[in-house]
């Protein structure tokens, strides 16, 4: 049987953990970002080394990657996906879900009252 200490040594530890993961995997997309360009080009590179056999065209490919990659985005936040990203995120999250059960609930109450 788990005592109620350690059930609270253990959510600390949880919180702490997924704090850890956040901070580093924010760090990686920041990193990430920069270097999209190159991880595209060194892609394509290996796929096709007989086309890109310079510094310069592989430099030329860097930048159109972060362009593609950059213009993909946009189209994604354009159409919506993100939106829906973050409404299917919200509502996966009891937590969220509860607080914003609770605000409908006073504004409709709130609106009841007022008339």
């Amino acid at each position: 049987m788990i005592t109620e200490e350690k059930k609270i040594t253990l959510k600390k530890f949880r919180e702490w953990a997924v704090v850890q993961r956040y901070t580093l995997s924010r760090g990686y997309i920041w990193a990430q970002c920069f270097l999209m360009g190159i991880i595209f080009a060194s892609s394509l590179k290996a796929a096709f080394p007989e086309f890109i056999n310079s510094f310069f065209k592989f430099i030329i490919l860097v930048i159109i990657g972060f362009i593609v990659l950059y213009f993909v985005g946009w189209l994604d936040r354009k159409f919506g996906f993100l939106a829906a990203e973050n409404n299917y995120v919200t509502s996966s999250t009891p937590l969220m879900m509860e607080a914003i059960n609770d605000i409908r609930k006073s504004k409709k109450k709130e609106f009841l009252t007022n008339g």
